[in-house]
């Protein structure tokens, strides 16, 4: 919102969301970095050796996942001792964020009695969280 003089004030929610994002953002590109250097340092073993990734670049998902034996939906939990697994936690973190952030704002609107708001962030938790559960498996993943 604009104030007459042009002074921006932004809504608790609003400012809870983003200082939130900023937070995970921050975290994110840190587990990236670290799990980066932990695959190229072999500090783990990877599911997929780093040879083996270029050669299967260009691969479609399920060709790529039957020639490695890359964990496919929620089975990556299954391997977080490997090296390319530890590389994408943060990618998988990262993917969270939404959720988090909604969770976060969802006790804001509840407090102001704001039931449409309230039930749009309900359901946007809702769907993502059915979302990646994996009920439905779309594609090759």
């Amino acid at each position: 919102m604009v104030t007459p003089d042009d002074t921006v004030v932004q809504d608790n929610a609003q400012r809870r969301y983003a200082d939130l994002l900023l937070v995970q953002s921050r975290i994110g590109l840190a587990i990236l970095l670290i799990g980066f250097v932990v695959y190229i340092a072999g500090f783990a073993d990877p599911v997929v050796p780093i040879a083996e990734v270029s050669e299967q670049a260009r691969s479609r998902v399920e060709q790529f996942v039957t020639a490695t034996g890359w964990p496919s939906g929620w089975d990556w939990v299954k391997h977080l001792q490997r090296g390319d697994v530890i590389a994408n936690l943060g990618v998988m973190f990262l993917s969270t964020t939404t959720i988090l952030c909604l969770i976060a704002v969802l006790p804001v609107y509840a407090g102001r009695r704001d039931a449409c708001y309230t039930v749009i962030v309900l359901l946007q938790i809702a769907i993502l969280v059915f979302a990646a559960s994996g009920v439905f498996r779309v594609g090759g993943h």
